[in-house]
């Protein structure tokens, strides 16, 4: 009972790290708005997870076919929860990619690929696919690539450079 119960705070506080991180990378306005929302609906299903599982619901006097579709109603919510921070994590990433080139007088676009590591909850920066307008010197694209590598933990083969953006 006791991992069950640190299991879900850990889940809810790394849904609201998530969500807090969303809604600051995300740009001011409506954008940083919809980023909030959705962080919140986030951790509400955190939140509100463990009346999904299967050790609660066997304490209930629930109809089956009741619980069964209230236990599917629930994992179908969280499911899409998760798509909706993945989305909301590649789509801020890459905002924060493309500032921080522009910063280094680079001119690029980046599409971020995020993935759930096993065992994990929240989707992490997993590859880049950073396409410039022109050349950069190879100095500033291999300082741009280390940043990459250490900040946000992308390693130099999950990194794709493309030129003609």
């Amino acid at each position: 009972m006791m991992d069950f119960l640190r299991n879900w705070l850990v889940g809810i506080v790394a849904a609201g790290i998530a969500a807090a991180l969303a809604g600051r990378l995300s740009p001011p306005g409506v954008p940083r708005r919809v980023a909030q929302i959705a962080g919140g609906l986030v951790v509400l299903l955190t939140v509100i997870r463990p009346l999904a599982t299967q050790a609660l619901w066997q304490n209930l006097s629930m109809p089956d076919d009741l619980r069964w579709q209230t236990e599917r109603s629930t994992a179908r919510a969280q499911e899409a929860g998760q798509r909706v921070m993945k989305k909301i994590i590649e789509t801020e990433t890459s905002a924060y990619i493309e500032n921080e080139a522009k910063t280094r007088g680079l001119s690029l676009r980046a599409a971020v690929e995020a993935e759930t590591p096993p065992g994990g909850e929240t989707p992490l920066p997993a590859r880049v696919h950073l396409i410039t307008n022109e050349t950069p010197d190879q100095q500033n694209k291999s300082d741009f690539a280390e940043w990459l590598t250490s900040t946000l933990d992308i390693p130099p083969d999950c990194q794709r450079w493309e030129e003609g953006g």
